[in-house]
C-alpha cells in the first residue's frame, strides 16, 4: 500500500512537469474563460483540479462531489398572505425563488413563536397571542450574484372573545328553556368562546397575584388595600383617577425597589381587561371569585378615558358585570394589573362580500346592520330595529356569503366597541362598518338572574347593560365563525 501511494505521487508530479507548461506558455485562446466548450475552461478547470483547488470558479465548485451552482436570485416570491392564518396552527410559509445559495433575512421581527431560517427562507412556528397580528414585511434573499426582495403582509388570528360562562336557555318572556330551542342559537346553549384559565392567587413574597394564562396578564389577587392569600387582611380602598394612577405605580417601589411580588410596570387596567375577569353567570360579585377573592361588588376605576369626554372614565360594576362611566374624581376601587402594554388596535378585513373578519377575535360579521339592502356599502332600505325574540331569528334565517350566522353574545359584541376614538355618530370603526347606529344592539345573552332581560351594547360610546327581552327594540348585527 505504501509503495503504491509513492507510485502515485511520482505520476502525480510528471503530470504537473507536462501539464503546467503546456497551460501557462501556450498561446491562449480569446474564448471565454467560463465558456464549458472553451480552450481556456478546460485548462483552468484542469490546473484547479491538480492543484487541488475546489473554491468557486464561474459559479461552481471544481469538486464534483460538492458541485454548488450558484444562481442570481431573478425571480423572488414572498409566501401567499391572502388567507388569514388560524391562532395556533402550525405555520410553513416558503419564499419561491429560481436564486441558490440564498441567504435569507427579515426587515423586522416576527411575532412570538414564528422563525425565519436564514438558510431555506422557512418561516415556521405557530401564533397563539390573545390578539391578532398584522404587519408589513420586506423578506430578502442574497448571494455573491445577486439580491432580490419581495413584501408580504401575513394576517394572523388571534383567540375567540372569552366566554360569558352563561350555561342555560330562556325564552322571551323569560320562562325557562331547557331544551334551548325557543329560539335556537342562545348563548346559553353554544357557549362559544375562549374558556378563562388563571392561576392563584399566588403568593410572591407576602405578595398574593393571579396570572391570566391566556392573555399573560397578572393582576393583583387582591383589591388594593386589602393583603393575604385570601384577601381577608386590611381594607379595599377607594381612588380617584389620580390616586389611582399613584396607587398603582407605587407597587413598583415595594420590596427595596424589586415591586410588588418582584415585577414592575404595575398600571391601572384599561376596561377590556377588566372584562376578562367578568363572569356572567354569577352575580355580587360578576368575577371568578376563586381566583380574586373578597372582590367588592361595585365599581372599579379604569384607565378608559373617552376620547369625546376626558374628564369621565370608565367602571366596571362587580354586581351583574356591567359598565359605567363617571366622573375622574369619583371615588372607585382598584385592581392593578402588569406584563403586558395594553394594543387598541382593530384589525379588520373587508371581504367585499358584506362581510368583515375581525382578525383579533376570528370572528366573521355581517358588515352592515340588519334591514340595509346593500350590504357592501349598506346603504338602500334602512337600518330596523325589533324585540329580542326577532333578532334571534333574523341571525338565524340570515343568508350572506354562504355562512352560518347567529346573534353575537355580549362579549363578541363588545369587542366591535371602539372606546378609543371619538364617535362619528357610532363608536365603531365607520370604514369597515357604515351607518352603524349609535343606539343599542341586541345580543343572544340572558341575564341569569333577570331572564326576561337579554345584554346590549350600545354604539354611542360604548355602553353595556341588559334590557327588557319583549317590550324593547334594538338593532341588529350577525356573527360568524371563521
Amino acid at each position: 500500500m505504501i509503495r503504491g501511494h509513492k507510485i502515485f505521487n511520482k505520476r502525480k508530479t510528471y503530470l504537473y512537469m507536462i501539464v503546467l507548461p503546456a497551460i501557462l506558455f501556450c498561446k491562449p485562446s480569446l474564448d471565454d474563460q467560463c465558456d464549458p466548450f472553451g480552450e481556456k475552461n478546460k485548462s483552468t478547470l484542469l490546473l484547479r483540479t491538480l492543484l487541488g483547488d475546489n473554491s468557486i470558479f464561474c459559479g461552481k465548485s471544481s469538486s464534483t462531489e460538492n458541485s454548488k451552482v450558484l444562481v442570481a436570485p431573478t425571480t423572488f416570491q414572498c409566501p401567499s398572505d391572502t388567507v388569514p392564518i388560524l391562532n395556533g396552527n402550525t405555520v410553513a410559509m416558503q419564499v419561491t425563488t429560481n436564486g441558490t445559495e440564498l441567504t435569507y433575512s427579515i426587515n423586522s421581527d416576527l411575532p412570538s413563536g414564528l422563525t425565519l431560517d436564514t438558510k431555506t427562507g422557512n418561516i415556521t412556528g405557530s401564533y397563539t397571542s390573545y390578539r391578532g397580528f398584522l404587519k408589513n414585511y420586506t423578506i430578502t434573499g442574497s448571494n455573491s450574484l445577486g439580491t432580490a426582495s419581495c413584501t408580504f403582509n401575513p394576517k394572523f388570528m388571534g383567540k375567540l372573545p372569552f366566554k360569558t360562562n352563561i350555561v342555560s336557555c330562556w325564552d322571551s318572556s323569560g320562562g325557562s328553556d331547557p331544551t334551548c330551542t325557543g329560539p335556537v342559537g342562545q348563548d346559553g346553549s353554544l357557549q362559544l368562546g375562549t374558556s378563562n384559565n388563571f392561576t392563584g392567587p399566588t403568593l410572591v413574597g407576602a405578595d398574593p397575584i393571579t396570572t391570566d394564562n391566556v392573555t399573560g396578564l397578572i393582576w393583583t389577587s387582591c383589591s388594593i388595600g386589602q393583603t393575604d392569600i385570601n384577601c381577608l387582611t386590611g381594607t379595599a380602598g377607594t381612588f380617584g383617577y389620580t390616586g389611582a394612577q399613584s396607587a398603582c405605580s407605587n407597587l413598583d417601589t415595594l420590596n427595596s425597589g424589586a415591586g410588588y411580588a418582584n415585577l414592575k410596570g404595575w398600571r391601572i387596567p384599561e376596561r377590556e381587561e377588566y372584562s376578562y375577569t367578568i363572569n356572567h353567570n354569577t352575580t355580587n360579585p360578576a368575577i371568578f371569585t376563586t381566583y380574586f377573592p373578597q372582590t367588592v361588588s361595585f365599581n372599579y376605576k379604569t384607565n378608559t378615558i373617552p376620547p369625546s369626554s376626558p374628564t369621565i372614565a370608565w367602571y366596571p360594576t362587580f354586581i351583574e358585570g356591567t359598565y359605567g362611566a363617571g366622573a375622574l374624581t369619583d371615588a372607585h376601587y382598584l385592581r392593578c394589573v402588569t406584563n403586558a402594554t395594553f394594543d387598541t388596535a382593530k384589525r379588520y378585513l373587508d371581504n367585499q362580500n358584506g362581510t368583515v373578519t375581525d382578525l383579533n377575535t376570528s370572528l366573521v360579521w355581517q358588515k352592515c346592520t340588519a334591514g340595509f339592502t346593500n350590504v357592501t356599502d349598506c346603504t338602500g332600505g334602512s337600518a330596523a330595529t325589533s324585540d329580542w325574540l326577532s333578532a334571534m331569528n333574523t341571525c338565524n334565517a340570515l343568508s350572506l356569503a354562504g355562512r352560518t350566522w347567529r346573534l353575537p353574545n355580549n362579549k363578541e359584541l363588545l369587542t366591535l366597541a371602539d372606546l378609543y376614538i371619538t364617535p362619528s355618530p357610532a363608536a365603531i370603526d365607520s370604514v369597515y362598518f357604515p351607518n352603524t347606529s349609535s343606539s343599542y344592539y341586541w345580543t343572544s345573552s340572558t341575564l341569569p338572574t333577570g331572564t326576561a332581560q337579554a345584554w346590549f351594547v350600545g354604539f354611542g360610546i360604548g355602553e353595556n347593560g341588559f334590557i327588557a327581552k319583549s317590550t324593547t327594540t334594538n338593532y341588529t348585527r350577525c356573527v360568524s365563525s371563521f
